[in-house]
């Protein structure tokens, strides 16, 4: 079961980066592999006030969802830019942790904290 959902989350993941065209790769451990360097900075205990789920608006992903506990790091690679970690309040979205998540794009919860990261450094933006 880990071993199937493991995979299922390379695929998902390998299917975002076509649709990006490869403009972005979002796996710190992927990284080397594109010749961009990226960081991890853990986004639990960023923000201590109630929300449901945490997004990264940037490049749409799901990094928390209140109902399963689950956390992803945040890890924008070199060149992304600055990407907004958004903690919202309301109904979680359809998506996995750690994945590419369409409706963290435009989430319809309502934002209670945002905490920016730059990309390749984990510094805050």
């Amino acid at each position: 079961s880990s071993l199937c959902r493991a995979v299922s989350h390379r695929w998902r993941e390998s299917q975002f980066m076509r649709l990006l065209g490869g403009a972005f790769w979002l796996g710190a451990d992927s990284s080397a592999f594109m010749g961009m360097s990226s960081c991890a900075k853990s986004l639990q205990g960023q923000y201590s006030g109630k929300f449901d789920y945490v997004c990264d608006v940037t490049v749409p992903w799901l990094h928390h969802k209140r109902s399963t506990g689950e956390w992803a790091d945040a890890t924008p690679p070199k060149g992304t830019g600055c990407h907004s970690y958004v903690f919202l309040q309301g109904d979680e979205p359809d998506c996995e942790v750690g994945s590419a998540c369409p409706a963290c794009k435009r989430p319809e919860g309502t934002p209670v904290q945002t905490v920016k990261v730059q990309g390749g450094s984990c510094d805050a933006c």
